[in-house]
Parts: C-alpha cells; sequence; structure tokens
C-alpha cells in the first residue's frame, strides 16, 4: 500500500507541475502594460509594408492614423498600437486630386486650404459669371469658401467649396430679381385697381 500512496504523491505533484507550467506559459506571460508601438515604429512598419512615404501620422487612443503616398496614389491606413494589425486600409486617390480628409482626422491646417483665386476659378467653371465676392466660414469641423457671382442676365449664384479639396457643395440661385419683378408687377396692378375704385 504503501508503494501505491507514493505512486499517486508522484502522479499529482506530477500533474500539478505540469498544470502550473501550462499556465504559466499561457496567463504568466502576458504583460499588463504591453508595449505599444512608438510612431517612428509605425512610420517604419508601414513603409516597410507597403514602400511608399508616410506623409502624416497621428495617433488617437484606439489606433494610429497615417497617410501613405506610393507613386501617384495617397492611402489613408489605420492601425492598431499594440500589434501593428492593419485595422483600414483605403485609397483616398491621387496626387493630382485633393484627398478628402479623414473623419477621424479633422485637419484645420490654414496652409493646405485652397487660395481665393483657386477658389474663384472652380467657382466660374460651376456658373458663367462675375465673382463678386468670396468669404471662408466654417461650421464644426468643416471649412468651405462662398462665391458669390453675377451673371450676365443680373441673376446671383452662391456657389460653395470645400476648403481642402475644392469639391463644389452646393449652388444655391438667388432670385430676388424675380422676387423685385413681382413686386413691380404686384405694384402695377394695384395701380390699376385703385384707378378702376376711383
Amino acid at each position: 500500500m504503501n508503494n501505491k500512496t507514493g505512486i499517486w504523491i508522484l502522479l499529482a505533484s506530477l500533474f500539478i507541475v505540469v498544470l502550473l507550467f501550462i499556465s504559466w506559459q499561457k496567463f504568466g506571460n502576458t504583460n499588463v502594460s504591453a508595449q505599444i508601438l512608438t510612431k517612428e515604429e509605425a512610420q517604419k512598419l508601414v513603409q516597410d509594408r507597403y514602400q511608399g512615404t508616410v506623409t502624416q501620422i497621428k495617433r488617437t487612443d484606439e489606433q494610429y492614423d497615417i497617410e501613405l503616398e506610393k507613386g501617384d496614389n495617397l492611402y489613408h491606413i489605420s492601425i492598431d498600437p499594440l500589434s501593428g494589425k492593419v485595422l483600414l486600409f483605403s485609397k483616398k486617390g491621387t496626387k493630382s486630386q485633393s484627398p478628402v480628409p479623414s473623419t477621424t482626422t479633422p485637419r484645420n491646417d490654414s496652409s493646405k486650404k485652397l487660395t481665393e483665386e483657386e477658389v474663384k476659378e472652380i467657382a466660374k467653371k460651376q456658373v458663367d459669371g462675375a465673382v463678386d465676392h468670396v468669404w471662408l466660414e466654417t461650421k464644426g469641423e468643416q471649412t468651405y469658401y462662398l462665391v458669390q457671382i453675377k451673371t450676365k442676365d443680373d441673376r446671383e449664384a452662391i456657389v460653395q467649396i470645400h476648403a481642402i479639396t475644392g469639391n463644389v457643395m452646393s449652388v444655391t440661385w438667388d432670385d430676388h430679381s424675380r422676387d423685385d419683378d413681382h413686386k413691380k408687377d404686384d405694384s402695377k396692378n394695384r395701380s390699376e385697381d385703385d384707378k378702376k375704385e376711383d
């Protein structure tokens, strides 16, 4: 009996040692403060993986947002700062086009905004006429130009243009000249009605 008890103790000890070893391998090697990639490491990782040039990099709590230029193409890449895993990879456009700013990365850099002359040219392509006035507005995180154009037939249009991409957001026609014509017609009709009453 003494022999059997010794074997059971030996087997139980061996089982506990194996169980502890497996547990340590599985759970004991984790580090609560895992290594977070630095900006330089994230930049090198993306450049090595995609063979391009990183033009912008920004870290949020959950990810790195990276703009990559490869050839004539522009890409937006989001990577996990702990694992380096790619969370998002999307093409933004080409060098000849202005890229659409990322929704996760608002850009308020005034050096990236179009000039008033560029905006006037874009607006003239939409509405044929003479530019009366140009002004810049910001609502929320979106900045845009408003360009007022007077046409040859005395109509006015306001062209709304994104300040960074140059995309035409809207064209609004001001019909106050028609309203003035209606007012003239109404006053003319009233005068005729007044004459009839006399």
